[in-house]
């Protein structure tokens, strides 16, 4: 009787891993952004096809957090020890055949969705995301770079089902881009003490974690000043001057302030905390999107 009674507790700790594992709230940030711009691109009609879309991509999001649990082990016994794999929630076994049920999964409804193109981005977001997390993130500028590019890609992608490419897609991606990159080099100096101990060649392991501080600081002051230097420039004449300008502004003042935060406290508490309030500010871009 108890051992019937354990078996369904153990698999809700199991699937409650697994959910950790994956990241939720930011696969929500995804599906929110692309949710937002395939209202700007396709017709109803679509409808279908943008979910398969989403459901692919977010697939091989979702195996990309996997699979960077699974070798950043030794780092997240410092790092982060309440992770699922680190805290013995969920075994490196079942953690492995997780990732490759996702990533099989993500591959197969890219292939049946028949989108033209698709199957190739969710392909190369896959292997990106694989060799991100086998060698690539413990390399400085490349790692935090190769994961940020296929963050942006998987708004770029929506592209795909527009008739003509949008602007408005590849600019929503590359500032994807350019703020997750800001937010990885936070996370980066956040990480310091663990990557050190893992032997990875992060820039704060490299230069120190205030010489990263500072040179991230310095990033996040001249794309907020793009960002507000653009806002008197619609990115697409179809976008709303003053729903663009809103989130030119909101977004580049956001960013002036994070790089000036950061210079003047180039420290490892300091890029915590603006870890966080850059995935914030990128929340509120992707929902300001809705307006345009």
């Amino acid at each position: 009787m108890q051992t019937i009674l354990l078996n369904p507790l153990a698999n809700n700790l199991l699937m409650f891993a697994r959910f950790q594992l994956i990241r939720p709230l930011n696969l929500l940030f995804i599906i929110l952004g692309q949710c937002a711009l395939l209202m700007h691109l396709i017709e109803s009609n679509a409808a279908i096809q943008g979910f398969f879309l989403i459901f692919s991509t977010i697939l091989s999001a979702a195996a990309g957090y996997v699979i960077n649990d699974i070798f950043d082990i030794k780092a997240d016994f410092v790092n982060r020890p309440t992770r699922p794999l680190v805290s013995g929630k969920i075994s490196k076994t079942n953690a492995i055949v997780f990732y490759l049920t996702l990533l099989l999964s993500s591959l197969f409804i890219a292939y049946y969705a028949a989108i033209p193109g698709l199957l190739a981005v969710v392909v190369f977001i896959n292997i990106a995301l694989f060799f991100y997390a086998l060698f690539v993130k413990r390399t400085a500028i490349v790692g935090n770079l190769l994961v940020s590019v296929c963050v942006g890609m998987v708004f770029i992608v929506c592209n795909l089902l527009a008739e003509t490419p949008s602007i408005l897609a590849s600019g929503i991606g590359i500032f994807a881009t350019a703020a997750n990159f800001i937010r990885e080099n936070f996370k980066s100096i956040e990480d310091f003490a663990g990557d050190k101990i893992a032997s990875f060649r992060t820039l704060p392991v490299l230069i120190g974690s205030k010489n990263a501080m500072i040179a991230t600081g310095f990033i996040s002051l001249v794309f907020g000043g793009i960002l507000l230097y653009r806002a008197i420039y619609p990115i697409t004449p179809e976008v709303s001057t003053i729903a663009w300008a809103l989130i030119a502004i909101i977004g580049g003042s956001a960013f002036f302030l994070i790089g000036i935060m950061a210079l003047r406290n180039p420290d490892i508490v300091t890029a915590k905390k603006l870890s966080l309030i850059t995935k914030f500010v990128m929340l509120i871009v992707i929902m300001l999107i809705f307006l345009l």
